[in-house]
């Protein structure tokens, strides 16, 4: 299992059990055998590291990249050659061997990705200043033009769904509503704008769902 963790810091703690502790007071057990994170150190280039339950140190897997998802496989969604445009990065869609190995690249210009349950994957794609979300791969379900963009893309656990948030009122604030479309391209819901779109994440939940998760200051 790996977790794909926000954030470019070190994990301070390494167990094999993790207890979290949920917002009616009980406690969940979560089981991992690694870690996968990107992080950017002195300067350097964004790097991806891995650090196993049975060790205390992270290691370099070799390979300048942005993690973006990873399957249920073990495959990593990687950016190659990113680069920062207003806040997001933008780079070269790989898919990278958990296990090792050279990453193969899939697309050009790519913001986000995630996998969905087939193999297949989702991303926000630009064709400056045109920006748009393809699922699967070359298939366009939504695009938009200044001052509009889009941030964090989810594909549900049963495939049938994306959510994204909507940014409309200037690129890039951040402000934004969520929106959960079909795979034609159909909005299914959209939720109210926050003022803070970046901390009103959409999050995959069961097998058809994905829920809304924000934070007290954006709601």
């Amino acid at each position: 299992m790996g977790l794909n963790l926000a954030g470019s810091g070190r994990p301070r703690a390494h167990h094999s059990e993790c207890l979290l502790q949920n917002a009616g007071g009980r406690l969940r057990q979560l089981v991992f055998l690694q870690l996968i994170f990107g992080g950017e150190y002195d300067g350097r280039p964004p790097e991806l590291l891995v650090v196993r339950a049975d060790h205390r140190e992270s290691r370099a897997l070799g390979v300048e990249a942005c993690l973006l998802a990873i399957s249920k496989s073990g495959d990593l969604a990687v950016a190659l050659k990113s680069k920062l445009i207003g806040f997001v990065r933008v780079g070269t869609l790989a898919r990278l061997p958990i296990n090792g190995g050279a990453p193969r690249e899939i697309a050009d210009n790519v913001q986000e990705a995630d996998w969905a349950p087939d193999g297949s994957l989702a991303a926000i794609r630009w064709n400056f200043p045109i920006v748009r979300i393809e699922y699967p791969i070359g298939h366009v379900v939504y695009k938009a033009a200044p001052p509009v963009w889009v941030s964090n893309l989810r594909v549900s656990p049963d495939g049938a769904r994306i959510a994204f948030l909507l940014h409309e009122s200037e690129r890039f604030d951040d402000r934004g509503r969520a929106v959960v479309m079909d795979r034609s391209g159909e909005i299914v819901s959209r939720s109210r704008v926050f003022a803070r779109g970046q901390w009103a994440l959409p999050i995959r939940v069961s097998s058809s769902t994905i829920a809304l998760a924000a934070c007290a200051a954006s709601v």
